[in-house]
């Protein structure tokens, strides 16, 4: 069930990028709260922050998403999300395999790659990776007036720049999210 679920997330978040037009607003901020009683946690995800790659292409495009998750313990941990969604794989690797330039300050992310999570769509792909993220990381994004992106894949990288809307999506979950948690 909870696949099914997950391969109708990566279909919806696949035809978004497949319809969009180039005069489209980024996407508005989105937040998802799912809780797990049976696994003792609840998540709290910036979802459907769609960043397009190139200027004038539609297709492909990522999904640059944020997440709180509390454990039973509650014991926080935070992630960054990157969906990517396109025609052909990417094979996103395990290591290095994300760069950000937030106001040119280059910041490198280490994750364990796609290889979990990759999934033939109708009329394309998605692939998921994810990487712990700090809170004092998050209020630099929110705080960013530009971030640049390089995603590893496996023969080449997929490059794009975060529109002020995908900015402002981190910063509203920052504020709501994470910005008590680091007066702590």
């Amino acid at each position: 069930m909870k696949k099914i679920i997950v391969v109708m997330f990566a279909a919806v978040a696949f035809c978004s990028c497949v319809t969009y037009t180039p005069y489209r607003p980024t996407t508005k901020y989105v937040l998802n709260v799912s809780e797990n009683k049976f696994e003792n946690y609840t998540a709290y995800s910036l979802d459907k922050n769609i960043v397009y790659i190139g200027e004038d292409s539609n297709f492909p495009c990522l999904e640059f998403n944020l997440q709180k998750y509390i454990n039973s313990k509650y014991d926080t941990y935070y992630w960054l999300k990157i969906y990517y969604l396109g025609d052909n794989w990417c094979f996103i690797p395990e290591g290095e395999s994300l760069i950000l330039l937030v106001d040119n300050e280059k910041i490198i992310f280490t994750g364990k790659g796609s290889w979990d999570y990759r999934n033939a769509v109708r009329g394309g792909v998605i692939e998921l990776a994810s990487y712990s993220i700090t809170p004092a990381i998050i209020k630099k994004l929110s705080e960013a007036k530009i971030i640049e992106m390089q995603l590893s894949c496996d023969h080449y990288n997929k490059q794009a720049t975060l529109k002020p809307d995908n900015i402002a999506n981190i910063k509203q979950f920052y504020m709501e999210q994470v910005k008590n948690e680091l007066s702590k």
